[in-house]
């Protein structure tokens, strides 16, 4: 089985939650689906028709962008599910899929939606720099 690792912002029953969770249960073997999300809701109704379908639901507790923990989490998984793609929605979750990118893993990113002016007006100058060259 190859495991695919749809990795979200959060699972609120907001749009990449709601577009993720379908596609987990819409995967076909060899296909299996692991939802992982950055920070957010720890009960949903979208966690509990992930568990109802026998998907896993993994939470980095991402308290913001830049954060080593969360980063660790994913690291941790990477390990444990040794993933043969990962997929990423959202500017914090393309972030931390770039830590499956170093390893080797193909990450498709569903968006990349970091805008020169957004990060600088967000971030500061330096930051907001860093963060555009990472996408």
């Amino acid at each position: 089985m190859n495991t695919v690792l749809l990795v979200v912002s959060t699972l609120d029953g907001t749009g990449p939650g709601r577009v993720f969770t379908t596609l987990a249960r819409q995967l076909a073997p060899p296909w299996r689906p692991v939802l992982v999300t950055t920070h957010g809701v720890r009960e949903s109704s979208l966690i509990d028709e992930a568990a109802e379908a026998g998907i896993p639901v993994e939470h980095l507790g991402m308290r913001a962008v830049w954060d080593g923990r969360g980063l660790a989490r994913f690291n941790r998984l990477l390990h444990r599910y040794r993933p043969a793609v990962v997929h990423t929605r959202t500017i914090r979750v393309d972030l931390v899929g770039r830590a499956a990118a170093l390893r080797g893993v193909p990450v498709l990113n569903n968006i990349v939606n970091l805008y020169p002016d957004d990060s600088v007006g967000l971030h500061g100058p330096v930051a907001g720099a860093v963060l555009t060259s990472l996408v």
